[in-house]
């Protein structure tokens, strides 16, 4: 007996043990698994505990949880069948007025309705189909497909047929920011849109190219379109027709906070020189309208010889785009509670040839987002929040070198986006996705937008922005309570680590492209498998057009924090930007840029300026042509250490605008170098280079630097070098005292010589080698010679 109990013991023991160890090695993976949910980064699919429409929430990125607006379901599907078969609903009919319902995990719904019954939850775990072959319609407030869940409307093989459409509708209803009848809580208004954890996939009607150039211009009164017109553009489509002219001092004032009646076939006419009309007829040289043009859509020749410069001088000629597509995702209201799309972590979308219609609730006002404190409770509910946006792909995925193949991670495709709020596409932390041939009509702050910079080899291949109006006020990367990208660009791209190709940007407030990489930018990021395993950078940008700017042409932001840039240079090439107000700007810090192969043509505005490099610390132009500016080229001022231009082409008004230096760094050569230069009307009173400065606040000149000017094959000359002397370098010139030698002379009353033979202090760090002058330079031309 006590040997049974010994045995019994011993058994109990063990099985003990057993329990004990399955805890304790148990505990380390169940934290493990809540550490990654609060990330935001687990494997949706391999929790399997519950159901979804059980839980309380969805994890999305860091802390952030979306509603679970399938919890307390009113509606669940029994089976599979057809939406419009009573028999596959519990309730034994068919979803009715504010109904939340659920399809189940192992279920598949055909949805073949046209309804205008407005539930207020669609929430799929299983799979939901629209019909394809007849007309369909959803009515929903919150659309969730949750991580196991799928969703086509229209497939790629079975598209959703020409002669019909698909329409889902987000209706105007509350955000749920305080408990609802059902108990649903959204202080930070995730709902009231399509929210994708699972998959989500759109196939419309391809209408072929989505937007081409005018063959001919066309003028006011016309009701012909000279174009070579895609086969699958029909009659009663909705035809946008560019703003080609260049942008006036009052384009794009309209308050952003105006709301315009933003329906595309009823477009306000006399706002802008754009305009959307109704497709007639075609014929094989163009389209015939039902309406005539209101206004004028004109090219710009270039009637400059440029002798042998290698730059194609196509036909400058406005675009016009086909809008119509026979998906529809749309607010119910423009101006009420607004619907919003976005794709989140684990969630698969291809979404192609569909409309996006006033889309996104955030604005270009500044940020203001819910703040809860650790209880969850709500501490100020944010009157603007931040990433309700159009069409928004949200930490969707990680980036890994397996994805740099054929396959892209996400596809947006031929879609149209119009009367979006603050951003049409946002991309942000989500990568190797493919945005290829869509368009952006009359958003306020944006058009595409990659937003944190942390955004890698995202392909945006040939789309095209139009009428992107802007708030009017300061950017920069430091107003991080403003938030980025709401001043007016076509392309808002916080990282640089990314494909920008055949891109086509008109009639914007600001800028057509805007890298701003900011300080805190983690765009180059570490993938493992690619290259060395080092940061990486991965870029290209590649014969983009700008017209209709009203502030640059591109637009390049911060580098300074990028530690393999100094190795891996970028190059901006055959980028062509005419009728707007600048052309290209080497902003704060855009180091290691090259600008080559480009066109840059303005209007003669005065004030207007080819290419600004005051504020890189290396700016560098190759095979590039400047036509028609106020200012060809600003180098040299406030941070620009290096600057050199070669084998291009400049006519302005003044060719070459040389800064004065101020306080920041080393200063190394202006070069122009087999770079022609001339004035528009051969004025003998306009520059063709001179001297000047910028005021830069409190940053003081430092006047006494030595920055050499020079000027190798000049006017394309080869073998006629120079260098180049300001007239402050003369050896009588008399120096101001000042104890610091970068800005004065030690001694008062001294001349560069004299300074020079005893302090070794000049101005510009140097004395002029001769008195000889050319026609048109400002300044000291001293021929260099072999050996010098």
């Amino acid at each position: 007996m006590a040997r049974s109990v010994f045995r019994l013991s011993v058994v109990f023991i063990a099985l003990v043990a057993v329990v004990l160890a399955a805890i304790y090695f148990a505990v380390p993976v169940l934290t493990q698994v809540d550490t990654l949910q609060s990330s935001g980064y687990h494997d949706h699919k391999k929790i399997t505990n519950e159901a979804w429409f059980e839980r309380e929430y969805i994890q999305v990125h860091h802390d952030d949880r979306v509603p679970n607006f399938g919890k307390n379901a009113t509606v669940f599907t029994l089976r599979s069948g057809d939406w419009s078969d009573p028999t596959i609903w519990d309730t034994g009919v068919i979803p009715k007025q504010d109904a939340t319902v659920v399809i189940k995990s192992d279920h598949q719904v055909t949805y073949d309705l046209v309804s205008d019954e407005k539930l207020t939850t669609v929430a799929v775990e299983g799979r939901l189909s629209f019909a394809t072959n007849i007309n369909t319609r959803l009515r929903v407030t919150h659309f969730l497909i949750y991580p196991t869940g799928v969703v086509k409307v229209g497939q790629r093989e079975f598209p959703v047929k020409e002669n019909v459409s698909a329409e889902i509708i987000i209706n105007d209803a509350p955000i749920a920011t305080s408990r609802d009848i059902l108990g649903v809580f959204d202080p930070s208004q995730h709902g009231n849109g399509i929210l994708v954890f699972g998959e989500f996939s759109v196939f419309g009607h391809d209408k072929g190219k989505p937007f081409v150039r005018l063959d001919r211009e066309a003028t006011k009164g016309a009701s012909f379109l000279e174009l070579s017109v895609p086969h699958e553009w029909e009659a009663g489509d909705s035809i946008f027709v560019a703003d080609s002219s260049p942008p006036s001092v009052d384009t794009y004032l309209m308050s952003a906070n105006v709301e315009r009646d933003l329906d595309i076939n009823a477009h306000a006419a006399g706002l802008d020189g754009w305009e959307i009309l109704t497709l007639d007829s075609k014929s094989p040289s163009g389209v015939y309208l039902r309406a005539p043009l209101r206004f004028d859509h004109l090219g710009l020749d270039v009637d400059y010889d440029l002798g042998d410069q290698d730059i194609p001088l196509e036909p400058f000629l406005p675009h016009v785009a086909n809008l119509t597509r026979n998906v529809i995702i749309s607010s119910e209201r423009s101006d009420g509670i607004r619907g919003h799309t976005v794709g989140f972590h684990g969630s698969k979308v291809n979404i192609q040839n569909a409309l996006f219609k006033n889309l996104g609730r955030t604005t270009v006002d500044p940020i203001d987002n819910t703040v809860l404190n650790d209880q969850g409770q709500v501490v100020r509910l944010g009157l603007n929040q931040a990433a309700r946006y159009a069409l928004h792909m949200h930490h969707a995925n990680f980036p890994t070198v397996s994805q740099l193949g054929d396959k892209p991670a996400f596809k947006m495709r031929r879609n149209v986006i119009v009367g979006a709020k603050r951003w049409g596409v946002s991309i942000h932390g989500s990568h190797f996705g493919l945005i290829e041939e869509n368009i952006v009509i009359d958003a306020q702050g944006s058009g595409f937008v990659t937003e944190d910079g942390s955004e890698t080899g995202n392909r945006f291949i040939g789309n095209f922005a139009a009428v992107i109006r802007g708030s009017g006020l300061k950017t920069d990367s430091r107003e991080r309570g403003q938030g980025v990208g709401h001043e007016g660009s076509g392309f808002w791209l916080g990282s640089d680590n990314n494909f920008v190709e055949n891109n086509v940007v008109s009639g914007v407030r600001a800028s057509g492209f805007t890298l701003f990489r900011t300080e805190s930018s983690k765009s180059l990021i570490n993938i493992p498998g690619l290259s060395d395993g080092g940061p990486t950078r991965l870029f290209g940008f590649f014969n983009n057009e700008v017209y209709g700017a009203g502030g640059h042409g591109v637009r390049l932001w911060s580098t300074k924090e990028c530690s393999v840039c100094k190795s891996r240079k970028v190059y901006i090439d055959k980028t062509r930007v005419w009728n707007s107000t600048h052309g290209l700007k080497f902003d704060y810090h855009s180091d290691y840029y090259v600008l080559r192969n480009s066109l840059l043509v303005g209007s003669l505005r005065p004030g207007s300026v080819g290419i600004r490099a005051n504020h890189a610390r290396t700016a560098e132009i190759l095979n590039t042509v400047v036509l028609d500016m106020d200012v060809g080229v600003e180098a040299g001022g406030l941070r620009n250490r290096s600057f050199a231009m070669r084998d291009s082409v400049v006519v302005a008004r003044t060719g070459l605008l040389i800064l004065t230096p101020t306080s920041w760094g080393r200063k190394q050569n202006v070069t122009l170098a087999n770079t022609l230069l001339k004035n528009p009307d051969d004025n003998p009173s306009q520059s063709l280079i001179t001297f000047g400065k910028r005021d830069y606040g409190q940053r003081k000149e430092k006047s006494m630097l030595r920055r050499p000017v020079y000027l190798l094959d000049y006017q394309q000359d080869a073998g006629v070098d120079y260098q180049l002397f300001r007239n402050e370098q003369s050896p009588s010139y008399p120096l101001l005292m000042d104890s610091d030698p970068t800005m004065g002379c030690p001694e008062a009353g001294m001349t560069n010589a004299e300074c020079w033979d005893k302090h070794k202090v000049s101005f510009g760090g140097e004395i002029a080698s001769c008195d000889s002058r050319l026609f048109g330079i400002d300044g000291f031309v001293c021929p260099i010679f072999p050996g010098d």
